[in-house]
């Protein structure tokens, strides 16, 4: 599994309103408690598009601004439902966004490749029980993929 990418680029923290913009307009609602990885992780999302392209040496792909806004509002609503430890987050090579939980045994990764295209992974490294399927960002997480991020689900 990937790990994030550091970035040094400073960008503005997570709005403190009912809702957050995409940056393209529209809204997200904003649960009312939010956990306190948020605005990194908004921050982290918003430096994506500060990617250059060959960001990885290998003529990867600059994260492109649809998926990297699909990516945002993916993460709203993962948690208007499932209370997750810290994401990790980094660009892919073809320009998408990967955002990866891990906690204890359970690892759960989501890559966003545009508004209409996601894949997501899930591995228990105890059993190594493994799941995965795709879906659609625009219309949000799947049942299996809640099922299984509950799995990792903090207190």
């Amino acid at each position: 599994m990937n790990r994030k990418l550091e970035t040094d680029v400073s960008v503005e923290a997570a709005s403190n309103g009912p809702h957050a913009g995409t940056g393209d307009g529209s809204k997200v609602a904003v649960p009312a408690t939010r956990p306190s990885w948020l605005p990194r992780a908004l921050e982290q999302l918003r430096a994506m598009h500060n990617v250059p392209e060959n960001w990885d040496g290998y003529h990867g792909d600059a994260p492109r601004a649809e998926s990297i806004e699909a990516a945002t509002n993916f993460l709203f609503l993962v948690i208007s439902g499932v209370s997750l430890p810290p994401p990790f987050i980094s660009p892919t090579r073809i320009g998408g966004i990967l955002i990866e939980w891990e906690q204890d045994c359970h690892e759960l990764e989501v890559e966003i490749d545009s508004p209409d295209v996601a894949s997501y992974v899930y591995l228990n490294t105890r059993t190594a029980e493994e799941a995965s399927g795709e879906f659609s960002p625009v219309q949000g997480p799947p049942e299996p993929f809640l099922t299984l991020a509950t799995r990792l689900q903090t207190v």
